[in-house]
C-alpha cells in the first residue's frame, strides 16, 4: 500500500507537468524516474508506437543500458516479439517472469543477458479512444512474477503515459494545422498585394465638359476623356460605333 500511496503523489506531479505544457520527452523521462522511485528494483521503459510502420521507438528508459535501448529502437511489433512487441500487437498485458526461458524472448535472450535483464512485464499504452500508442515496461534483474500491487502500478503508469502521449499528438496536429493556415494566409496576402499593384483607382469628381466630353486635369488643361483615364489607370481604349450612333449616321448620309 505504501507504493500505491507514493505512486498517487507521483501521478499528481506528472499530471501537473503535463498540464503546464511539458514536452513529451521531459514528461516521459520524469514518469520513468518516478516509477523507479516507487519500485526501486525496477527498471522502466516507455516505447512509442509508429502506427504506419508498426514499430516501437524509444520514449524513455533512464536506467536501462544505452546499448539495449538502441537495439530495441525500431522493434517491429508482433506475437513473439519480446514482451513489448507482443503487447503492442495483441493489446494485452504481457508478463514474462523469466526472459531466458520464455519462447517470445528467443531472439532477444543474448541482448537481455548482456543488459543483465531477467524479467519483463509490458503494458499497452492507450489513448482516450483506446488506440494503442506505445508500451510501458517494467524490467527486473532477476526472474520475478508480479503481485497485485505490481499490476495496479503498471496500469497506473501506462495510463499516465497515455495522457502525455495523446496530449503531444494533439499539440503536433494543431501545430500542423496552424502552419498550414499561416501558409494559406501568406499566399493569399501575396496574391492580394499583386492584385492591388495592378489596380489604379480614380477617385473624386471628374470635371468633364458637357458638350465635348473633355476632362480638365489639375493643371487646368482639357484632355480627351480617353487620354485622361489612360494616364491614370491601366485601362486601354478601343473604338467602335454603337448601334444607335450607327443608325444616326446612316440617316444623315
Amino acid at each position: 500500500m505504501e507504493r500505491l500511496a507514493r505512486s498517487l503523489a507521483s501521478r499528481n506531479v506528472l499530471l501537473e507537468r503535463i498540464a503546464m505544457g511539458g514536452s513529451l520527452v521531459e514528461v516521459l523521462d520524469l514518469l520513468a524516474r518516478e516509477a523507479e522511485l516507487v519500485s526501486p528494483a525496477m527498471l522502466c521503459s516507455v516505447l512509442l508506437l509508429d502506427r504506419e510502420q508498426r514499430t516501437l521507438h524509444h520514449g524513455a528508459a533512464p536506467s536501462l543500458p544505452e546499448a539495449y535501448c538502441r537495439a530495441i529502437d525500431g522493434l517491429a511489433i508482433g506475437e513473439g516479439r519480446g514482451s513489448c512487441g507482443s503487447a503492442a500487437h495483441s493489446g494485452e498485458r504481457v508478463l514474462v517472469e523469466d526472459v531466458m526461458t520464455h519462447p517470445w524472448w528467443a531472439d532477444y535472450r543474448a541482448l537481455a543477458a548482456d543488459a543483465g535483464l531477467r524479467a519483463c512485464w509490458s503494458e499497452p499504452i492507450r489513448d482516450t479512444h483506446r488506440a494503442i500508442v506505445g508500451t510501458f515496461a517494467m524490467y527486473y534483474r532477476e526472474p520475478r512474477a508480479p503481485s497485485e500491487e505490481d499490476i495496479a502500478l503498471i496500469a497506473t503508469w501506462a495510463h499516465i503515459a497515455g495522457i502525455a502521449i495523446e496530449r503531444a499528438h494533439v499539440e503536433a496536429e494543431l501545430a500542423r494545422y496552424r502552419d498550414h493556415l499561416e501558409e494559406l494566409v501568406a499566399q493569399r496576402t501575396v496574391e492580394l498585394r499583386a492584385a492591388l499593384d495592378d489596380v489604379k483607382v480614380l477617385r473624386g469628381f471628374l470635371p468633364i465638359c458637357a458638350w465635348c466630353r473633355r476632362v480638365r486635369d489639375d493643371g487646368g488643361y482639357w484632355d480627351q476623356i480617353e487620354a485622361y483615364i489612360s494616364a491614370r489607370s491601366e485601362a486601354t481604349f478601343t473604338h467602335g460605333i454603337c448601334p444607335d450612333c450607327a443608325t444616326s449616321v446612316r440617316r444623315t448620309t
